[in-house]
């Protein structure tokens, strides 16, 4: 993974109502707009015995036909040492840009982190995601990887954009999503 080149990531289970294929597609999308860019896709698996996560990421890996721009993490031993949690927030911090294309979804924690960490949320317009994230204010709410693609490029194309929905996304979290909020 190149720091210096654009990153798009998200951090979500091998699940299909996470739609990794469907990130790798918007991620192809968005490639030919901005050649450089390169896309992580973390799901570290701690379940042994999760035979479907493990057929998934197999799946994943093989439409990601060996592009040496995706990262895939599926394996606890890939991290070379680093812990989950650290591995994650590493992710979440260094990505421009983070993905949560859930087809279906509750209240999406690694979309609060990625808000709280100022970074726009590219997300499934479904069940939590669509309450946690206010659309084209702290990130994106789409409804297919193609949405999605065209988000991603319309983000890159304008960096004070991007910037703006940074900041709308810490101050989202830090309003209605930390217990502080209640001291007032």
């Amino acid at each position: 993974i190149n720091p210096k080149k654009p990153i798009i990531a998200q951090v979500s289970r091998f699940d299909p109502w996470k739609d990794p294929n469907g990130v790798i597609s918007a991620f192809r999308l968005a490639r030919k707009k901005i050649p450089e860019l390169q896309l992580i896709l973390l799901g570290i698996s701690s379940a042994k015995d999760d035979s479907d996560a493990q057929s998934l990421f197999i799946e994943t890996k093989k439409y990601a036909r060996n592009d040496p721009s995706i990262f895939l993490f599926f394996h606890l031993a890939d991290l070379k040492g680093i812990s989950n949690d650290m591995m994650v927030n590493a992710v979440q911090v260094s990505a421009d840009i983070i993905l949560q294309k859930s087809t279906r979804e509750g209240f999406g924690l690694t979309a609060t982190e990625a808000l709280w960490k100022s970074k726009p949320v590219i997300a499934g317009r479904v069940g939590g995601l669509a309450l946690q994230i206010q659309n084209l204010s702290s990130g994106i709410l789409v409804d297919s990887p193609e949405a999605a693609g065209r988000a991603i490029i319309k983000l890159f194309k304008n960096k004070n954009l991007m910037a703006r929905m940074g900041k709308a996304a810490h101050q989202r979290v830090l309003r209605h999503y930390l217990i502080t909020r209640f001291i007032r």
